[in-house]
């Protein structure tokens, strides 16, 4: 019975997992084009890590909100509020960030990472959000 137990424990965790993988690429696509004027221009190293990073960032704030019981209704006044040097583009992509992440049950937000997981994902997948942007922007 314990065996079966943690079999269904870790194809929970699993299913959560790929689910949220599933979800990032597509909340990473539409940061993209929600920020589009916000980012920079260059695909240097540097500003690539940069990017990645703060959407990772941004994800994760949202994970933390999620799991602090702030309202999805307060979300993006309470996160702009605690990050008021966030570019201003940032604001029209958070309440679709909410949406995505306030669908996920709090124990489910617990065992992953969001944050970590869009960066990976971000980096993985830069040349492809270059072009999304690039087809936005024209």
């Amino acid at each position: 019975m314990v065996c079966g137990a943690r079999a269904m424990y870790s194809s929970a965790t699993d299913s959560v997992t790929k689910r949220a993988s599933q979800m990032i690429r597509s909340v990473l696509s539409m940061i993209c084009v929600c920020a589009a004027g916000v980012a920079i221009a260059q695909t240097d190293e540097a500003t690539k890590e940069a990017e990645c990073q703060f959407q990772g960032e941004l994800v994760f704030a949202v994970q933390q909100a999620r799991l602090e019981r702030v309202k999805k209704d307060a979300l993006a006044e309470t996160l702009l509020a605690a990050n008021p040097d966030w570019p201003a583009g940032v604001a029209d992509a958070i309440p679709a960030l909410g949406e995505y992440v306030y669908g996920i049950k709090r124990r489910d937000l617990k065992k992953v990472d969001l944050g970590e997981s869009t960066k990976t994902q971000c980096l993985e997948n830069w040349e492809q959000i270059q072009e999304l942007k690039n087809a936005v922007s024209n």
